[in-house]
């Protein structure tokens, strides 16, 4: 098994961050009830500008190196602004918050990540989000300077 060598700190180990920013570039409509969605066991992720990563929600409470099985399609957003996600940071969209980051499913990397959020279980589509709406990432330790 690959060990990561931060799971034993009890805190975050970044003092300041910048949010990664960007925009919704396709709206999802697609609930899976087994999805099996992996969380790898790293707890943060560098994102950099002009990737594509997928947003996915569930209610499931899960935590790296876990199963997640609910999986909630709401789409996909282009990075504008690099940075740093961690477990914990919320996540905004079109100034509605989504939800809580949970981690990280590589099954489709190096294509994009799957990142998982608790949160309402409504898809794109429902939650009624336009192409080009703002993605914002939010956490204790941001600092937007």
């Amino acid at each position: 098994m690959v060990s990561e060598p931060y799971e034993r700190l009890n805190r975050s180990p970044f003092y300041l961050k910048r949010s990664p920013k960007g925009r919704l570039v396709a709206v999802l409509d697609l609930k899976v009830m087994d999805r099996g969605l992996k969380l790898i066991l790293p707890r943060s992720r560098a994102v950099k500008a002009s990737e594509i990563h997928e947003i996915i929600v569930t209610q499931e409470d899960a935590s790296p190196g876990q199963t997640v099985n609910n999986a909630v399609y709401v789409g996909f957003w282009e990075v504008l602004q690099g940075g740093i996600l961690e477990v914990g940071d919320e996540l905004w969209i079109d100034g509605k918050r989504v939800g809580v980051l949970l981690g990280f499913d590589e099954t489709h990397f190096p294509n994009h990540i799957n990142m998982v959020f608790r949160g309402e279980p409504l898809t794109g589509r429902e939650r009624g989000l336009p192409l080009e709406a703002e993605v914002v990432f939010r956490g204790e330790e941001w600092s937007d300077e």
